[in-house]
């Protein structure tokens, strides 16, 4: 079914950690606002109901092999200790993961962070040096080596990322994505837990007017959110079909990534 929805946009920005944020939130006339307000837009889109959005969800899960085991103790970590701090990573990244959590050792987050890995050697040396952050091993074969932005090994591994990820939303698990090349001067847990509590959907990291990553990207689990990770997801899947024959080191457009198809969908309104 069709429908015509008048749009605002929340933008909130706030210096956390050195880091500059902001909130938007899609607002229905019904929701009253208590901050500043970009103007309305309208958008016409075809909004599926919860059958079909829930088939979609499903196909997609089932395509890149989500286990329901990953999402299972991501569900039982938020019940017991609140939204969770994700990254996801295979051997490559392992050394920048350390890094990471060293310098966030003293500052009380590790409980609530949960690490994918696609690898077991990873996985064993995470559970074994790490004891307080939840480790999950996600193992495939498709991410042997370097993931190098912007080639196809990179998108694969990207693609799986955000299929996790709509799987906790989906399962209406709060989250925050992070990555492991951002430095953390203090906990900023509270505060983002904080804005979270504002009526907004997400919290999202400025690049630019334009561009937003996944150096931190908070997730409040609702319809408005639960329908933008889909769309995410089935764009990311589109790419990755796009070059499934290709091998992992083949460079692609810089206009077709994560971050690209993010922006896009944010700056939509």
């Amino acid at each position: 079914m069709r429908q015509t929805t008048k749009i605002r946009i929340i933008v909130l920005f706030v210096l956390v950690s050195m880091i500059l944020f902001s909130t938007y939130k899609f607002v229905s006339q019904q929701i009253p606002h208590t901050v500043y307000v970009v103007p309305s837009y309208t958008h016409v889109t075809a909004v599926p109901s919860p059958s079909p959005l829930l088939e979609t969800y499903q196909t997609l899960v089932k395509k890149e092999n989500i286990a329901d085991g990953v999402v299972k103790i991501a569900k039982e970590m938020f019940l017991t200790r609140g939204p969770l701090y994700f990254t996801m990573l295979n051997g490559p990244y392992l050394r920048l993961t350390y890094s990471w959590l060293c310098n966030t050792k003293h500052m009380g987050i590790h409980k609530q962070v949960f690490l994918v890995t696609t690898d077991k050697s990873s996985y064993s040396k995470l559970k074994k040096d790490w004891p307080e952050v939840t480790v999950v091993l996600l193992e495939s074969n498709e991410f042997i080596g370097d993931q190098e932005y912007s080639q196809v090994g990179y998108i694969r591994l990207i693609v799986k990322r955000t299929l996790v990820l709509l799987s906790l939303v989906m399962s209406d698990i709060e989250f925050c994505l992070f990555e492991t090349d951002a430095i953390w001067l203090s906990n900023a847990a509270e505060e983002i837990r904080g804005i979270l509590r504002q009526d907004v959907d997400m919290l999202v990291n400025p690049v630019s007017s334009t561009i937003y990553n996944g150096g931190l990207f908070c997730v409040v689990p609702n319809r408005r959110s639960k329908l933008f990770w889909l769309k995410l997801s089935q764009m990311m899947a589109t790419l990755k079909d796009k070059y499934k024959s290709s091998s992992e080191g083949k460079l692609i457009s810089e206009e077709d990534n994560d971050q690209k198809y993010m922006s896009a969908l944010i700056l939509q309104r």
